[in-house]
C-alpha cells in the first residue's frame, strides 16, 4: 500500500507557483538596485505614496481607474519628489522628472494590482 501511494503522487509533480511569484519579486528588487541614484530616490517616494494608497476601495484597485484621480495622485507625488529629492534640484528639465514619476507610478500601480489579483485567488 505504501509503495502505491508514493508511485501515484510521483506521476503528478508538485508545481510551485509561489516560488515563481517570489522569483519575479526578487528580480524586480534586484533590478531596482541598478537604478541611477536620482531614480532610486524617486522610486522610494513612489513606493511610500503607493503604500498609503494600498487599501480596500482605493482608486489604485478600481477596475478602470479614473484619469483625473490618477493625475491628482501623480501631481501629489511630483510635488513631494520636487520637495524632498536633492538629486532632482540638479536636473534642469522638470518635465522629464514629472514624466519619470508618471512612468514609475503607473508601473508600481500595475505591479500592485497584479499582485493583489493573483493573491486574491
Amino acid at each position: 500500500m505504501d509503495r502505491f501511494y508514493n508511485d501515484y503522487y510521483m506521476n503528478y509533480p508538485y508545481y510551485d507557483i509561489f516560488s515563481r511569484r517570489n522569483d519575479e519579486s526578487r528580480d524586480m528588487i534586484y533590478m531596482r538596485k541598478m537604478y541611477p541614484e536620482t531614480m532610486m530616490e524617486i522610486q522610494q517616494i513612489v513606493d511610500d505614496e503607493c503604500d498609503m494608497m494600498e487599501y480596500d476601495g482605493s482608486l489604485m484597485f478600481d477596475e478602470y481607474p479614473d484619469r483625473i484621480m490618477l493625475d491628482r495622485f501623480r501631481v501629489k507625488v511630483c510635488d513631494r519628489v520636487h520637495g524632498e529629492c536633492k538629486c532632482v534640484e540638479k536636473c534642469k528639465d522638470k518635465d522629464m522628472v514629472n514624466d519619470a514619476v508618471s512612468v514609475m507610478l503607473c508601473n508600481e500601480m500595475c505591479r500592485r494590482r497584479c499582485r493583489r489579483r493573483n493573491c486574491k485567488y
